[in-house]
């Protein structure tokens, strides 16, 4: 990754790109790096070249597109003045055009939902995409929490010993250092019953599943002195227990997908699931194959 890399916000002008546009400008200034907004408009479906009528709707259409990436513009320079904010008016689709842009990305920051997206839907079609293909770390942001303070809270990491974890840990820890707050690392380990399983020694297992959580997180400290650490080890749901940590937290960070995943999975159930459920703002950790 080039050291001037941007951070890119998905702009559609809906409240959670709104969202992001807010979180991507702040994380800009955290991270010292330019910013680039980009919007893509996609050609109504009928249109033929040399048709008056579409060509103006066409026209009308990007009109309002530039508008839009301008008021986002505004947005971000708004809430951060000494980031340089650049932005990239786009035809074609959104989901291409921000998969082709995160390949020299920093970071990708987009809004659960968008225009398009159902009332009732909980994740939008270009939210889920980027989540399972970019080339780069996705950050999916919600509409704003009532009663939330952005800048209080901790960051959660979820941590199962995978490449993307190892990868979701560094993430987590350069945020914690970067925000001034603890980190609470996250190790559920067990994700099928409750119950002992015939057969299985219990705390054999919660020994192995020690030690991985300790193996993950050895060294870490070294680079980054100045992050205390809570660790959560526990005989859980991943799900349930990422989801109770970060209730409150700033950022929730998790890989795409952990080490129960097949080879060249895009995205796990863990992860998806957070996606759809977790109320802060969530980084998924991908690594490009």
């Amino acid at each position: 990754m080039a050291h001037n890399a941007p951070i890119i916000v998905g702009v559609d002008g809906s409240p959670s790109s709104n969202e992001a546009v807010r979180w991507a400008a702040q994380e800009a200034t955290r991270q010292h790096a330019p910013l680039l907004l980009v919007l893509a408009d996609v050609i109504p479906l009928g249109y033929l070249p040399g048709n008056g009528f579409y060509q103006t709707e066409i026209d009308k259409q990007a009109m309002a597109g530039r508008a839009t990436l301008a008021e986002a513009k505004l947005l971000a320079e708004g809430t951060a003045s000494s980031v340089d904010v650049q932005t990239e008016f786009v035809t074609g689709s959104a989901i291409q055009t921000l998969l082709d842009r995160s390949k020299d990305a920093r970071m990708l920051a987009v809004g659960s939902r968008g225009l398009g997206a159902f009332r009732s839907s909980l994740l939008g079609s270009v939210s889920t995409a980027l989540a399972m293909h970019a080339h780069c770390p996705v950050a999916v942001i919600r509409d704003a929490r009532v009663g939330a303070t952005p800048d209080a809270g901790s960051v959660v990491v979820g941590i199962d010993g995978s490449a993307t974890s190892v990868h979701a840990i560094g993430i987590a820890f350069d945020q914690a250092s970067k925000r001034g707050v603890e980190l609470v690392a996250v190790h559920a380990w067990m994700d099928t019953s409750q119950f002992a399983l015939e057969g299985v020694d219990g705390q054999s297992a919660e020994d192995t599943e020690a030690a991985v959580f300790s193996e993950s997180l050895a060294g870490w400290h070294d680079q980054y002195p100045d992050v205390g650490v809570r660790r959560v080890l526990v005989k859980d749901r991943p799900v349930r227990q990422l989801l109770e940590e970060s209730a409150t937290a700033q950022v929730l960070v998790v890989g795409s997908h952990g080490r129960g995943g097949f080879t060249g999975m895009l995205l796990g159930s863990t992860s998806r699931a957070l996606l759809h459920t977790a109320e802060c703002p969530i980084i998924v950790a991908r690594i490009s194959m």
